[in-house]
């Protein structure tokens, strides 16, 4: 899902955990300014800063979500704190 981490999802992640920018290149291991030019949506076609930026959120209480179509496309992106008990779907609220 790493592809999905758009500049404003990654703005929200952030956002959502208060961090920094710079704590943000600290857990991900980048500069503080490719974080800024990926945020801004100039670095945000290097797959290889998208994978490092997105693994930084991975062990965090967070997740990327889409919705569950029958393409392939990615649709409905968002983020939402993870679950704390199991669940059987999305309650649209």
């Amino acid at each position: 899902m790493s592809s999905a981490l758009t500049p404003a999802l990654c703005r929200a992640a952030r956002a959502m955990l208060g961090w920094t920018q710079q704590e943000l290149a600290a857990k991900s291991g980048v500069s503080a300014r490719h974080v800024v030019r990926f945020e801004n949506g100039r670095d945000d076609q290097y797959p290889k800063l998208r994978e490092q930026l997105y693994r930084a959120f991975a062990d965090t209480d967070i997740q990327f979500i889409a919705a569950n179509t029958d393409t392939t496309e990615l649709d409905g992106l968002g983020l939402r704190w993870k679950p704390k008990r199991q669940h059987s779907g999305i309650k649209i609220v």
